[in-house]
């Protein structure tokens, strides 16, 4: 077991250095200074927060650590209260009759928050949202391999500068863009994810202007447009022509190129440009570097997606491991293998960082500084191997297919998604449901949290993660192979929040005693095993597990929660036909369950099965938008078909359709608000 003492030093860290992930009224933090050495106590922290919102001045505090205490006491620099501390976060032993020690983390505020601390939290969300974030920090810190510290995002450039740039880019390019894109991909996603490179890339380039650079694969061209927008010089090529291409400005047009890049080709390098950039650069991501430095005193930006060698094939793991001792993904051992490639061909600084995009793919190289004759002998080295020499590049007509699932036939896909579904319903957990009431009397905390995680909001950049926890932007910490290949090219909508475990008992008064209670959910639970079991639905056999009340004479019903089981545990179930399906497609069986999300809930490697969102939880999460009415109702309720006890929620209460419900009264609004929206515009035109 680790010592406490290191797992609240890592916990604190995590507050000190991300805390965006946690108040979304945040942006980030940056250090000072630290004013003690190591080994002194206490040590003393001096750290600036910036607001999202940039009227609000940034505000700095000190922080006084004591790991021999478990404590830490944050001051404010700026106020005149500064010799009391605003609030103290410190470790407490529980009492518990095993022999392993328990602890909790307290938050306590012990003075009133001046104005500017206000603006970044309140004395309430002290010690309700911060305090039980640290518990969940600290109860996730169970070994070496938790406690590895990953870097913060946005570590290489100066954050207010970057938050500036963005949020100009932001209002000036985002609206238009989103509104006028012809690609069929998810626009909010694209167009913010640019913008944040390209911020990203100012901020680099410190102000300059004019800089001359050359877009390797760039696909969309949307970065060499925002680029050249502000006042860059810089081409872009890819091998296939897209059909926005044709909406940019004629002088943007003009310098994306359709071409294939053959790195092999004798004499290929690009000596005007200043730098060179892979964004998504796939088969040539590898090449880069070697390209880099055959341009000269070039620098390079590359920000990895999809694996591969510098043949074309698909880049196999080196068979590292991770800082822990655990084992390495495939992803970030390639990222290990594209920092090495920097160094080795002849880079002497090379910075690894990570941006804040709306992506699952987020570390970035930044090499600069060739050592021009240790870059010679290096190239020459790369080129003598049969692998460099036949590079094999992707064929124009080749079909640009994402690697998510998506190519699993629906058949087995569906079939794997069942059996699943019915193992994680075997010994589970059953809770007693008001079918009268609608307004069950649970805690529906973790319903909440599941509205808000499937909710749609109107900033997909990468505000979309702020309700991650502190795996945001660390998602390669403790995951494996599939942390940073699930959801790949799906936006942040699949993403999963960090919930809070609701309490699965429910108080009700149609049960007689704790005694009945007891011993009527041990009846259900193993009758209704061997129907999980032999693959009985709600269709075939309904349960015979309905109670009536005394007094009210409301029915009541049971629902299985399910039981949550490792994902290493559900792949075994799976046959091999199943497994050969899934072991190509990025994230494999965990992509697949997140995809289905009214089912499926997967969260630090953990499935488990989620409770059906009701439309109140869902408004109480966030303001409804209009998008999200439009979203009410429109698809059908899984549990409502597949579940053997149906869903828990009513059908007027739950988000989805049920087989019940022939119309949709959000939809028929809708509807009816467009016809007289095109009503009023007919009406407008006559009159003129």
């Amino acid at each position: 077991m680790v010592p406490i003492e290191r797992r609240f030093l890592h916990v604190l860290h995590i507050w000190l250095e991300k805390p965006h992930v946690v108040c979304q009224s945040i942006f980030g933090a940056k250090y000072l200074e630290l004013q003690s050495s190591q080994t002194q106590e206490p040590l003393v922290y001096r750290r600036q927060l910036l607001h999202n919102c940039l009227d609000v001045e940034p505000l700095n505090e000190r922080i006084c650590v004591s790991s021999g205490d478990l404590c830490a006491e944050f001051f404010s620099s700026d106020s005149e209260e500064s010799k009391e501390s605003l609030y103290r976060i410190h470790v407490n032993q529980l009492q518990s009759g095993s022999s392993e020690l328990q602890y909790c983390i307290t938050v306590s505020v012990t003075r009133q928050p001046t104005t500017l601390e206000q603006r970044y939290y309140k004395r309430d969300w002290l010690q309700s949202c911060l305090q039980s974030k640290l518990n969940h920090w600290l109860s996730q810190c169970r070994n070496e391999l938790d406690l590895v510290k990953t870097p913060a995002s946005l570590s290489c450039v100066d954050l207010a500068a970057y938050q500036s740039i963005y949020y100009r880019m932001k209002a000036v390019y985002g609206p238009k863009l989103v509104a006028n894109w012809s690609e069929r991909t998810n626009a909010e996603k694209f167009v913010y994810e640019d913008i944040g490179i390209a911020a990203y890339l100012m901020c680099i380039w410190q102000g300059q202007t004019g800089v001359r650079f050359v877009d390797i694969g760039c696909g969309n061209g949307l970065l060499v447009y925002l680029l050249n927008s502000e006042g860059h010089n810089g081409i872009g090529y890819d091998i296939r022509k897209r059909k926005i291409w044709e909406t940019y400005p004629d002088t943007v047009r003009r310098a994306l190129i359709e071409q294939t890049i053959i790195p092999t080709a004798e004499g290929l390098a690009f000596p005007e440009a200043d730098w060179l950039l892979g964004n998504h650069s796939d088969e040539l991501t590898p090449w880069l570097p070697v390209l880099g430095s055959r341009s000269g005193c070039c620098g390079v930006f590359l920000l990895p997606c999809c694996p591969f060698n510098f043949d074309g094939s698909r880049y196999d793991r080196r068979g590292g491991v991770a800082g822990g001792g655990g084992s390495c993904s495939r992803y970030r051992d390639y990222l290990s293998y594209i920092g090495d490639l920097c160094h080795r061909v002849g880079y002497n600084s090379v910075s690894r960082d990570c941006l804040r995009i709306p992506s699952t793919k987020r570390v970035c190289f930044v090499a600069t500084q060739l050592d021009a004759e240790r870059s010679k002998l290096v190239i020459s080295e790369l080129a003598l191997p049969e692998s460099t020499s036949s590079f094999r590049p992707r064929s124009v007509d080749a079909e640009i297919t994402p690697r998510n699932c998506a190519r699993v036939p629906v058949d087995t896909r569906q079939r794997v998604e069942l059996a699943l579904f019915r193992a994680l319903l075997e010994d589970g957990d059953l809770e007693l449901i008001d079918c009268a009431n609608k307004d069950c009397n649970h805690d529906d905390s973790r319903e909440r949290e599941d509205a808000r995680t499937n909710s749609i909001t109107s900033d997909k950049d990468f505000d979309a993660d702020c309700h991650q926890g502190d795996k945001d932007f660390d998602a390669d910490c403790h995951q494996g192979d599939n942390d940073f290949d699930a959801d790949c090219h799906q936006g942040d909508k699949d993403f999963d929040a960090d919930c809070h475990q609701g309490d699965k008992d429910f108080k009700t008064e149609d049960i007689q005693s704790d005694s009945d209670n007891k011993d009527l959910k041990g009846h259900l639970k193993r009758t209704n095993t061997q129907r999980y079991r032999n693959g009985q639905d709600r269709q075939t056999k309904k349960p015979a597990n309905y109670t009536t009340s005394r007094t009210t004479k409301a029915k009541t019903k049971t629902w299985n929660t399910g039981r949550s089981l490792p994902l290493s545990q559900l792949i075994s179930l799976l046959s091999e036909s199943d497994r050969a399906a899934l072991k190509n497609e990025c994230g494999g069986l965990q992509t697949l369950l997140r995809n289905c999300h009214q089912a499926f809930r997967v969260q630090s490697g953990v499935v488990s099965i989620r409770r059906p969102i009701s439309i109140k939880s869902a408004e109480a999460a966030a303001a409804a938008t209009e998008k999200q009415r439009l979203r009410r109702k429109t698809k059908p309720c899984w549990m409502d078909q597949h579940h053997p006890d149906g869903c828990c929620l009513p059908a007027a209460d739950c988000a989805f359709k049920h087989a019940c419900e022939t119309t949709s009264t959000d939809v028929d609004s809708v509807e009816m608000a467009t016809v007289q929206s095109s009503t009023s515009s007919l009406l407008t035109d006559i009159s003129v």
